[in-house]
Protein backbone atom coordinates (compact mmCIF):
# COMPACT_ATOMS: atom_id res chain seq x y z
CA UNK A 1 0.00 0.00 0.00
CA UNK A 2 1.71 3.64 -1.02
CA UNK A 3 1.53 6.68 1.50
CA UNK A 4 0.21 9.28 -0.67
CA UNK A 5 2.71 11.84 -0.38
CA UNK A 6 2.13 15.98 -1.24
CA UNK A 7 3.34 16.68 -4.44
CA UNK A 8 3.26 20.07 -6.76
CA UNK A 9 0.02 20.99 -8.52
CA UNK A 10 1.52 21.08 -11.97
CA UNK A 11 5.18 18.83 -12.69
CA UNK A 12 7.69 21.01 -14.39
CA UNK A 13 7.38 20.10 -18.39
CA UNK A 14 11.13 20.64 -18.62
CA UNK A 15 13.34 16.75 -19.20
CA UNK A 16 14.54 15.63 -15.69
CA UNK A 17 17.77 16.77 -14.88
CA UNK A 18 20.38 16.52 -12.20
CA UNK A 19 19.82 14.61 -8.86
CA UNK A 20 15.99 13.73 -10.28
CA UNK A 21 17.09 12.21 -13.39
CA UNK A 22 20.07 10.09 -11.13
CA UNK A 23 16.69 8.93 -9.41
CA UNK A 24 14.60 7.67 -11.80
CA UNK A 25 17.70 6.34 -13.71
CA UNK A 26 18.25 4.11 -10.37
CA UNK A 27 14.67 3.51 -9.73
CA UNK A 28 14.55 1.93 -13.45
CA UNK A 29 17.24 -0.04 -12.87
CA UNK A 30 15.79 -1.64 -9.95
CA UNK A 31 12.76 -1.91 -11.56
CA UNK A 32 14.08 -3.80 -14.08
CA UNK A 33 15.87 -5.84 -11.75
CA UNK A 34 12.65 -6.49 -9.81
CA UNK A 35 10.84 -7.65 -12.78
CA UNK A 36 13.25 -10.12 -14.32
CA UNK A 37 13.38 -11.72 -11.20
CA UNK A 38 9.72 -11.92 -10.85
CA UNK A 39 9.95 -13.81 -13.78
CA UNK A 40 12.70 -16.13 -13.04
CA UNK A 41 10.56 -16.81 -9.71
CA UNK A 42 7.73 -17.29 -11.22
CA UNK A 43 9.20 -19.70 -13.84
CA UNK A 44 10.81 -21.18 -10.79
CA UNK A 45 7.83 -22.02 -8.71
CA UNK A 46 5.80 -23.64 -12.13
CA UNK A 47 8.75 -25.80 -12.34
CA UNK A 48 8.62 -27.21 -8.42
CA UNK A 49 4.94 -27.06 -8.28
CA UNK A 50 4.97 -29.65 -11.20
CA UNK A 51 7.84 -31.89 -9.67
CA UNK A 52 5.97 -31.72 -6.45
CA UNK A 53 2.39 -32.23 -7.92
CA UNK A 54 4.16 -35.23 -9.68
CA UNK A 55 5.81 -36.62 -6.48
CA UNK A 56 2.57 -36.55 -5.20
CA UNK A 57 0.59 -38.64 -7.81
CA UNK A 58 3.69 -41.42 -7.54
CA UNK A 59 3.07 -41.78 -3.75
CA UNK A 60 7.05 -40.73 -4.13
CA UNK A 61 6.42 -37.87 -1.32
CA UNK A 62 3.97 -37.69 1.50
CA UNK A 63 2.30 -34.19 3.09
CA UNK A 64 4.08 -34.44 6.67
CA UNK A 65 7.80 -35.31 5.12
CA UNK A 66 6.94 -32.38 2.60
CA UNK A 67 6.17 -30.07 5.39
CA UNK A 68 9.30 -31.27 7.34
CA UNK A 69 11.58 -30.79 4.73
CA UNK A 70 10.52 -27.56 3.61
CA UNK A 71 11.01 -26.25 7.27
CA UNK A 72 14.72 -27.67 7.07
CA UNK A 73 15.28 -25.96 4.06
CA UNK A 74 13.80 -22.94 4.20
CA UNK A 75 15.68 -22.42 8.02
CA UNK A 76 19.16 -23.17 5.77
CA UNK A 77 18.22 -20.59 3.51
CA UNK A 78 17.50 -17.84 6.13
CA UNK A 79 21.05 -18.50 7.38
CA UNK A 80 22.48 -18.28 4.01
CA UNK A 81 20.29 -14.75 2.98
CA UNK A 82 21.27 -13.09 6.77
CA UNK A 83 24.99 -14.27 6.14
CA UNK A 84 25.50 -12.69 2.19
CA UNK A 85 22.74 -9.91 3.43
CA UNK A 86 19.82 -10.96 0.71
CA UNK A 87 17.11 -9.43 0.88
CA UNK A 88 15.69 -6.87 3.20
CA UNK A 89 15.80 -7.07 6.63
CA UNK A 90 12.26 -5.62 9.05
CA UNK A 91 11.16 -5.43 12.69
CA UNK A 92 7.69 -7.87 11.76
CA UNK A 93 7.27 -8.59 15.54
CA UNK A 94 7.43 -6.33 18.12
CA UNK A 95 4.19 -4.75 16.73
CA UNK A 96 2.80 -1.07 17.83
CA UNK A 97 5.44 0.35 19.69
CA UNK A 98 3.46 2.92 21.53
CA UNK A 99 0.95 0.40 22.48
CA UNK A 100 4.11 -1.80 24.53
CA UNK A 101 2.43 -2.18 27.93
CA UNK A 102 4.82 0.24 30.44
CA UNK A 103 5.56 -2.89 32.74
CA UNK A 104 7.21 -4.52 29.93
CA UNK A 105 9.79 -1.68 29.42
CA UNK A 106 12.84 -1.91 31.17
CA UNK A 107 13.60 0.36 33.83
CA UNK A 108 17.19 1.62 34.00
CA UNK A 109 18.45 4.86 34.62
CA UNK A 110 20.75 5.22 31.87
CA UNK A 111 21.91 8.53 32.47
CA UNK A 112 23.56 7.42 35.75
CA UNK A 113 25.36 4.88 33.54
CA UNK A 114 26.45 6.67 30.59
CA UNK A 115 29.95 7.65 31.63
CA UNK A 116 30.89 3.70 32.09
CA UNK A 117 29.03 2.05 29.01
CA UNK A 118 29.00 5.45 26.67
CA UNK A 119 25.80 4.29 25.58
CA UNK A 120 27.45 1.30 23.88
CA UNK A 121 23.61 0.13 22.69
CA UNK A 122 23.31 2.76 20.02
CA UNK A 123 25.83 0.79 18.68
CA UNK A 124 24.34 -1.69 17.89
CA UNK A 125 22.38 -2.74 14.63
CA UNK A 126 18.74 -3.55 14.07
CA UNK A 127 15.94 -3.50 11.31
CA UNK A 128 13.16 -1.14 11.49
CA UNK A 129 9.48 -1.98 11.99
CA UNK A 130 6.51 -0.91 9.32
CA UNK A 131 5.63 1.75 12.10
CA UNK A 132 9.43 3.48 11.75
CA UNK A 133 9.37 3.47 8.18
CA UNK A 134 5.68 4.66 7.96
CA UNK A 135 6.46 7.80 10.48
CA UNK A 136 9.59 8.19 8.27
CA UNK A 137 11.40 9.88 11.66
CA UNK A 138 13.99 7.11 12.43
CA UNK A 139 16.47 7.08 9.81
CA UNK A 140 17.42 3.86 8.03
CA UNK A 141 20.61 2.83 5.74
CA UNK A 142 20.03 2.82 2.67
CA UNK A 143 22.41 0.66 1.02
CA UNK A 144 21.37 -2.11 3.52
CA UNK A 145 17.18 -1.64 4.21
CA UNK A 146 16.08 -1.36 6.98
CA UNK A 147 18.72 -0.85 9.55
CA UNK A 148 18.69 1.55 11.83
CA UNK A 149 21.18 4.09 10.07
CA UNK A 150 25.19 4.39 12.08
CA UNK A 151 26.98 7.19 11.29
CA UNK A 152 30.57 6.91 10.54
CA UNK A 153 31.35 6.53 14.13
CA UNK A 154 29.28 3.34 13.98
CA UNK A 155 26.45 4.47 16.67
CA UNK A 156 23.31 5.44 15.62
CA UNK A 157 22.72 8.60 13.96
CA UNK A 158 20.13 9.60 16.08
CA UNK A 159 22.82 9.68 18.97
CA UNK A 160 23.44 13.01 20.53
CA UNK A 161 27.61 12.18 20.87
CA UNK A 162 27.68 14.99 23.66
CA UNK A 163 25.39 14.08 25.83
CA UNK A 164 24.97 10.14 24.51
CA UNK A 165 21.17 10.64 24.93
CA UNK A 166 18.32 9.86 22.23
CA UNK A 167 17.19 12.71 19.49
CA UNK A 168 14.00 10.78 18.78
CA UNK A 169 13.84 9.17 21.89
CA UNK A 170 9.80 9.67 21.82
CA UNK A 171 9.77 8.09 17.91
CA UNK A 172 12.08 5.45 18.88
CA UNK A 173 11.55 2.07 17.99
CA UNK A 174 10.26 -0.48 19.65
CA UNK A 175 13.05 -2.91 19.44
CA UNK A 176 15.08 0.30 21.32
CA UNK A 177 11.86 0.51 24.23
CA UNK A 178 12.57 -3.37 24.54
CA UNK A 179 15.83 -3.81 24.76
CA UNK A 180 17.37 -4.59 28.29
CA UNK A 181 21.33 -4.32 28.51
CA UNK A 182 21.30 -5.88 32.09
CA UNK A 183 21.65 -9.35 30.67
CA UNK A 184 23.58 -8.29 27.90
CA UNK A 185 27.17 -9.67 28.90
CA UNK A 186 28.48 -7.75 25.63
CA UNK A 187 27.88 -4.89 27.30
CA UNK A 188 27.91 -5.74 31.10
CA UNK A 189 30.32 -7.96 33.02
CA UNK A 190 28.60 -7.12 36.29
CA UNK A 191 25.83 -4.90 35.41
CA UNK A 192 24.69 -4.09 39.34
CA UNK A 193 28.60 -3.85 40.38
CA UNK A 194 28.59 -1.30 37.25
CA UNK A 195 31.07 -3.19 35.43
CA UNK A 196 31.66 -3.39 32.11
CA UNK A 197 32.71 -5.73 29.60
CA UNK A 198 36.68 -5.48 29.24
CA UNK A 199 36.10 -6.25 25.79
CA UNK A 200 33.96 -4.04 24.82
CA UNK A 201 35.92 -0.98 23.85
CA UNK A 202 37.98 -0.83 20.74
CA UNK A 203 40.74 1.44 20.19
CA UNK A 204 40.80 2.93 16.69
CA UNK A 205 44.14 4.90 15.07
CA UNK A 206 42.97 7.98 16.17
CA UNK A 207 42.71 7.20 19.57
CA UNK A 208 38.77 7.46 19.95
CA UNK A 209 37.37 4.31 21.75
CA UNK A 210 34.30 2.55 19.91
CA UNK A 211 32.25 -0.41 21.23
CA UNK A 212 33.31 -3.39 19.32
CA UNK A 213 30.78 -5.90 20.30
CA UNK A 214 32.14 -9.92 19.92
CA UNK A 215 31.87 -11.45 17.67
CA UNK A 216 32.01 -8.40 15.31
CA UNK A 217 28.75 -6.95 13.40
CA UNK A 218 28.08 -9.35 10.82
CA UNK A 219 24.38 -9.48 9.04
CA UNK A 220 23.92 -12.68 10.86
CA UNK A 221 24.63 -11.41 13.95
CA UNK A 222 22.78 -8.39 13.56
CA UNK A 223 18.98 -10.41 13.33
CA UNK A 224 20.20 -13.30 15.23
CA UNK A 225 20.63 -10.81 18.07
CA UNK A 226 17.17 -9.23 17.70
CA UNK A 227 16.27 -12.22 18.70
CA UNK A 228 18.43 -12.67 21.74
CA UNK A 229 17.27 -9.45 22.26
CA UNK A 230 13.62 -9.98 22.58
CA UNK A 231 13.72 -13.30 24.67
CA UNK A 232 12.66 -11.22 27.77
CA UNK A 233 9.16 -10.47 25.95
CA UNK A 234 7.45 -12.59 24.18
CA UNK A 235 5.67 -10.44 21.77
CA UNK A 236 8.64 -8.54 20.59
CA UNK A 237 11.47 -10.12 18.23
CA UNK A 238 13.89 -7.01 19.86
CA UNK A 239 16.11 -6.09 22.27
CA UNK A 240 19.82 -5.95 21.92
CA UNK A 241 21.49 -6.04 18.84
CA UNK A 242 25.23 -6.48 17.04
Amino acid sequence: MMKPLSMMAVAPSTPMAGDEEQEALGFRHCHQQLNSLSQEIFKASAQLGAVVNALHARGLVDDEELAAGRAAEEQRLAAVFQEKEIGVQIDAQTGDKYAIPADSLPQIDCASRYHLCHGACCSLRFPLSKQDLDEGVVRWEYGRPYMIRHADDHACAHKDRETNRCTVYEHRPGICRLYDCRTDERIWQDFDRGIVNPLLFAALPDGQRRPLFNPAPSAASDVSAVSAMSQGNASAASSPIA
